[in-house]
């Protein structure tokens, strides 16, 4: 998240801007923590220029899933499952090598190519609507704080 209150040291092309602001009360106050079979899970955030996801990304996800160790793996045959549409980048090498690597193995569903608007969860026009007009909202009232400070 950031925090638009807090006026920010440093300059924003300085190497270390997002390192010296980042933290609980600073400018960038970092997202929540989950805490889930007694660990500490810090929010995963990626982004690309498309703003979709890509392999990597993917990849980079599941790494942290196993680094956190959020799905035990005691006995041999335990694997983690993850249910993804059919979409490109879940095809392409970086993706497909991480699940089938026999250290890091994940049992992956890979549903109707470009279908998630037949079963992703929470995809529907009605909910999408919902969130839109509460986006909006909460941009509104973004703006509003940011001239109130001008």
């Amino acid at each position: 998240g950031i925090d638009i209150s807090l006026e920010p040291p440093g300059d924003p092309t300085d190497a270390d801007f997002f390192l010296n602001n980042s933290g609980p009360g600073r400018q960038f106050p970092a997202g929540p923590v989950c805490t889930f079979r007694n660990k500490q899970i810090p929010v995963f955030v990626r982004w690309n220029e498309s703003g979709g996801i890509t392999s990597d990304i993917l990849v980079k996800a599941l790494k942290t899933l196993d680094y956190y160790e959020v799905f035990p793996r005691t006995v041999s045959s335990t694997k983690p499952f993850i249910l993804l549409d059919g979409q490109s980048s879940r095809l392409e090498m970086p993706f497909l090598n991480y699940i089938n690597n026999p250290k890091d193995n994940w049992v992956a569903c890979i549903v109707v190519p470009y279908g998630t608007a037949l079963w992703q969860v929470g995809d529907s026009k009605e909910q999408n609507g919902s969130f839109n007009i509460a986006m909006t909202k909460a941009k509104e009232k973004l703006l509003q704080l940011k001239q109130s400070k001008s």
